[in-house]
């Protein structure tokens, strides 16, 4: 599958190499953070590569986007002069009939027939170009349509999702406070990517967030990342990508044939002697009592090295915790963990790709990942204080692409 550079090299850092061609992509934004800027600065850069481009704008007076476009110095006139690029206008005409100094407007944009009507005339119009075409679409307003029946508004985002994704990749943008929770829910299992972006309070101030919560990609990250507003536009911050020159600060050899990492001695060894322990666990104790205890190991085990992880991170919560913690094993080989805990349910859902162990054990046909699943209840067990366990839902052993670790509480009390 190809990948779209966004221009941003710590945007295409998150998610995971780019945006795959043809992809649709849902930006949730908030009052505040500026985001309607960024997919204008991603379609300048794609202008730049070869794209078309095409902004449905119901939500901003096209002369606001022209003066975004001019202070991000996109030469935004010369593009529509050589017809790369043009403006909808689905704004001026919401509240009455208005002179409008675009050529291409909406008559009534809160009409959601004649709305729907336009939108597929437009969209087969710029089909005749037959050229890719990045698109951004400003629709937080279509939430005002006559009679303002949501389930009638997401068909809408659906099909013209659908029909854009024959023209080339999409942005769409919406205020999450004009939307509701089973609105955005909807919606966010709809589209390819999710992207949010924030404005929290911290240390008495206000920080921009940027966060991909949704990827096809597997290598994608959901992290919160901080983000300043420059002359170019939105500036993830590029502490995520310097983790790992962080990370390398803690392994230490104090003295010849001594390693320590966060602190506590270590070896390195092979991966073959590893997996040929697992093996021979499994051959003497047989399968269902070597996964007992290999996984009584690795969460006994996994409780020592988060303390030694909580010393020298000291994150506050488990959703902070839990990317770090993924990013200091992918230091130390054990593949690439992606973990996603759900605050409001107490469930951690971990995947392992390409996991040192179980590549090795497919003959075995069954999962493989007892220690990894102990590992995760040990670290889900020192940060909530709550018993927990910890299922392989799926596995490389077995067959699957990746492994998948679904971890719950087992009571309320603490441990």
């Amino acid at each position: 599958m190809k990948l779209l550079g966004t221009g941003i090299p710590a945007l295409d850092f998150l998610t995971g190499g780019g945006f795959e061609e043809n992809a649709q992509i849902l930006l949730l934004n908030e009052t505040g953070s500026m985001g309607e800027i960024l997919p204008l600065q991603i379609m300048d850069f794609r202008l730049k590569k070869g794209d078309r481009g095409f902004i449905l704008d119901l939500d901003l007076p096209p002369s606001r986007i022209r003066e975004w476009l001019s202070q991000l110095n996109v030469k935004f006139e010369e593009y529509e002069k050589n017809r790369m690029c043009f403006i909808v206008d689905g704004f001026t005409n919401l509240y009455g009939k208005n002179p409008s100094q675009e050529e291409f407007v909406i008559d009534e944009p809160r009409d959601i027939i004649h709305l729907n009507s336009y939108l597929h005339e437009i969209i087969q119009f710029i089909k005749k170009f037959e050229s890719n075409f990045f698109c951004v679409c400003y629709m937080s307003n279509v939430t005002l349509s006559k009679g303002r029946d949501i389930d009638r508004i997401i068909n809408l985002i659906y099909k013209t999702k659908i029909l854009l994704s024959d023209c080339g990749t999409s942005i769409f943008v919406f205020n999450r406070g004009m939307i509701d929770e089973k609105s955005t829910s909807t919606l966010k299992h709809i589209f390819d990517y999710v992207i949010e972006l924030r404005v929290c309070e911290v240390n008495g101030g206000y920080q921009r967030f940027l966060r991909i919560s949704k990827s096809p990609s597997l290598d994608y990250i959901d992290d919160l990342v901080p983000f300043k507003l420059s002359e170019k536009g939105i500036v993830p911050s590029t502490e995520i990508m310097e983790e790992f020159q962080r990370l390398k600060q803690h392994l230490k050899m104090p003295e010849r044939g001594v390693v320590e990492l966060l602190g506590a001695r270590s070896i390195i060894t092979s991966v073959d002697i590893v997996t040929q322990l697992f093996e021979s666990l499994i051959k003497e104790c047989g399968y269902e009592r070597a996964s007992r205890i290999l996984y009584s190991f690795g969460r006994k085990g996994g409780k020592k090295i988060i303390d030694q992880f909580m010393r020298s991170y000291k994150p506050i919560n488990p959703g902070e915790a839990v990317p770090i913690y993924a990013r200091f094993n992918t230091l130390r080989g054990f593949g690439l963990f992606i973990g996603d805990y759900d605050e409001e349910n107490r469930i951690l859902q971990t995947r392992h790709i390409n996991s040192p162990v179980c590549n090795r054990l497919k003959h075995i046909k069954k999962p493989a990942g007892f220690w990894f699943a102990g590992v995760i209840s040990g670290l889900y067990e020192a940060l909530t204080g709550t018993k927990c366990t910890t299922e392989e839902v799926k596995c490389i052993a077995k067959g699957d692409e990746h492994c998948e670790f679904i971890t719950k509480p087992t009571d309320t009390q603490r441990s």
